[in-house]
């Protein structure tokens, strides 16, 4: 781009010897001042902004780009791509799963809170976790910012777009949990209160979400989910599956959170079909049950 290469150095550079040649295709003002020196000396070489666009230049590439894929297909080598460092921690089988752990959990976080962000945190307890911090967060940011903007985000990106749109996250490294050898947790703060997801993984890729705000529960983040609060006691949960099967929606899976026998309780239900409008407005009419919200994941 230019600007890049400061001209004026360039000439001077060119003029003392240090220099020999110089060849540009950008330039600091375009259209160029022609009348400039830089157009004036046989030492250098310029074309107007189209000098990979030649045939050998496009045929070059081309080849290029061919060897490449046969070198990552055979080889497992990446040369040239501008999001190597991404590539390669996903290539790694032990930290695959916690960056696919820490999307989830963006994801899953956006959908769960719909007021105004005052703060972001994550917290990554566990020393394996500290030394990829920097994808994870990343992860995390794409989980937590693909339902709220229309461009596609990425690894590459999410950072980027968090900051255009004055999103800060505040990342912590903590000592390891006195329950999980390595955990995820994220925090979402808003105006009027806040929402707490952590989550882990067990053997090799079995993905959890752990706890909720004050609730523990083991839940796969995956497909569609309805999350609700409701009142300790008998019946609740056959009130939800009546109104489930009525309008034929299949439970896949469930997960409890409760602090306390009979007082305030969290559930999450997993479904094989998206749950509707009608479903939802049902389960929320019914007597004790409250903070009903769907999520897709």
């Amino acid at each position: 781009r230019g600007g890049i290469v400061n001209e004026q150095a360039i000439l001077e550079a060119l003029d003392n010897g240090k220099l020999s040649a110089a060849a540009f295709d950008v330039y600091e003002t375009e259209p160029p001042d022609l009348n400039s020196k830089l157009f004036q000396l046989d030492k250098v070489l310029t074309t107007p902004h189209l000098g990979a666009s030649t045939g050998e230049a496009q045929e070059k590439v081309a080849v290029q780009i061919g060897e490449q894929i046969v070198d990552l297909l055979k080889n497992n080598s990446v040369r040239g791509a501008v999001n190597a460092a991404s590539f390669e921690a996903l290539a790694n089988e032990e930290l695959r799963p916690f960056i696919i752990l820490a999307e989830k959990l963006g994801l899953l976080l956006s959908q769960l809170n719909k007021e105004h962000l005052r703060n972001l945190n994550i917290n990554l307890s566990g020393l394996f976790l500290h030394k990829f911090s920097e994808i994870l967060s990343k992860s995390f940011l794409k989980g937590f910012l693909s339902n709220k903007i229309d461009e596609p985000v990425n690894l590459v990106n999410s950072k980027l777009f968090a900051e255009e749109r004055g999103i800060i996250l505040n990342e912590v490294k903590s000592n390891e949990n006195e329950n999980y050898k390595n955990l995820i947790s994220v925090e979402f703060i808003g105006e009027k209160g806040r929402k707490l997801l952590a989550g882990t993984v067990f053997g090799k890729e079995e993905i959890r979400v752990v706890k909720i705000d004050g609730y523990r529960v083991e839940l796969r983040p995956e497909g569609n989910m309805l999350f609700y609060k409701n009142i300790d006691k008998p019946g609740m949960l056959a009130a939800v599956g009546r109104i489930l099967s009525e309008e034929n929606i299949n439970i896949a899976g469930l997960s409890l959170g409760r602090q306390e026998s009979g007082k305030e309780a969290l559930t999450v239900i997993a479904a094989d079909e998206e749950i509707n409008k009608k479903a939802i407005d049902r389960i929320l009419s019914t007597d004790g049950i409250w903070d009903v919200i769907p999520v897709n994941i």
